[in-house]
């Protein structure tokens, strides 16, 4: 199944696709720092630049001349632990869909009780919008950004792709855990793109957090992990939890970073509690949680074009594994309230509460 083809954000319509499916960053490699040096000497002159990139990674960050697939071939010929910076997006869609198109959705008031409390979740992706429900700005550190960008890509006055999809996650979180501090970090464009090298350097910065969410991720090339998220992960305390979406290309391929064993991955089951039909599986999945239809918060919206089926008043339904993914963020942090102990005590507790267990998607927390 081909990479759909999507817009793009003027100025970054250069990534590119790899021969096996995967996306990155024209000219630029990321290269673990104890090979640097051969690396140097490996790609003899192609490479143009060092960026800087968090000190805490352990990567070096290089814009390079020539092929990039073709380089981290040789580089990875010699041993030399290296990768694209590849492109992340963030669900519904990546790679085939489908998920489903926002929709405007009813309102479900707002959510009571003091599960979460004390417990700080990270949610990196598209950002938030403040002022539309004032007991969730309450709940929600914007990070300094407090408007998500929604139509930027084109600004033809519809909605960008992934337009307040962080909004509507922090809206999931609060609705099972409304006492927990969230902070939305902005990593992903509005058309949903985000490059490893970034998201990595936000995950180093967010290691305060109990739950990381992600929301996103990507195919890469050989299917190998992605060097910036691996070393990004070493950071997060043991105490800590990431969960990362599985993705929606009906696929068993490894989306990262859900399929590294520190991460838990998560899956999508629809309404019946059967794994959606667009919901990646495999023996790398590690949970399934409701992510079809879902109801949560969304920023208010008027489309240029005056349909009033296009109109968002602080609530929306979406589909896809970026959904599932923030229900688990919520269930652990509640769980954490109730029983106390860290988010990988509790993470823990959670899974051993599922339902039932499948083989293709894990255990079945609906």
């Amino acid at each position: 199944m081909g990479i759909r083809e999507r817009r793009l954000r003027k100025g970054i319509a250069a990534w590119e696709k790899g021969d096996d499916g995967f996306l990155y960053m024209p000219g630029q490699l990321l290269i673990d720092t104890p090979d640097e040096q051969l690396a140097v000497r490996v790609l003899d002159g192609a490479i143009e630049r060092r960026r800087d990139l968090n000190g805490k990674l352990g990567v070096a960050h290089y814009d390079v001349r020539g092929d990039v697939p073709a380089l981290v071939e040789r580089l990875r010929g010699e041993g030399v632990r290296s990768g694209p910076n590849h492109v992340l997006a963030g669900e519904p869609r990546y790679k085939g869909g489908p998920g489903t198109d926002v929709a405007p959705g009813t309102d479900q008031g707002k959510p009571s009780g003091d599960a979460g409390s004390g417990v700080r979740v990270a949610v990196l992706d598209t950002g938030y919008t403040s002022g539309v429900h004032d007991w969730l700005d309450g709940c929600v550190d914007p990070d300094g950004v407090v408007f998500e960008q929604l139509d930027v890509l084109a600004g033809d006055g519809n909605l960008d792709d992934e337009a307040g999809h962080g909004t509507f996650i922090a809206g999931i979180i609060n609705r099972l855990a409304p006492a927990a501090r969230i902070t939305a970090r902005q990593v992903l464009l509005s058309d949903g793109w985000g490059d490893e090298a970034s998201i990595a350097a936000a995950i180093a910065d967010c290691t305060h957090a109990d739950v990381i969410n992600l929301s996103l991720g990507a195919y890469t090339q050989g299917d190998e992990p992605p060097l910036g998220l691996v070393n990004a992960l070493k950071n997060v305390p043991r105490t800590s939890v990431v969960v990362a979406a599985a993705g929606n290309a009906e696929s068993d391929v490894p989306f990262w970073p859900a399929a590294l064993k520190s991460v838990v991955a998560v899956a999508a089951v629809d309404s019946s509690g059967n794994k959606a039909s667009y919901s990646n599986w495999g023996d790398w999945v590690d949970c399934a949680a409701p992510g079809h239809e879902v109801m949560s918060t969304f920023p208010n919206w008027k489309p240029a074009n005056g349909n009033q089926a296009e109109v968002f008043e602080g609530w929306a339904c979406w589909s896809g594994t970026s959904f599932a993914t923030p229900y688990v963020a919520g269930l652990i942090a509640a769980e954490m309230t109730s029983g106390g102990g860290s988010a990988a005590d509790a993470v823990h507790r959670v899974l051993a509460k599922a339902t039932r267990t499948d083989p293709q998607i894990g255990a079945v927390l609906a």
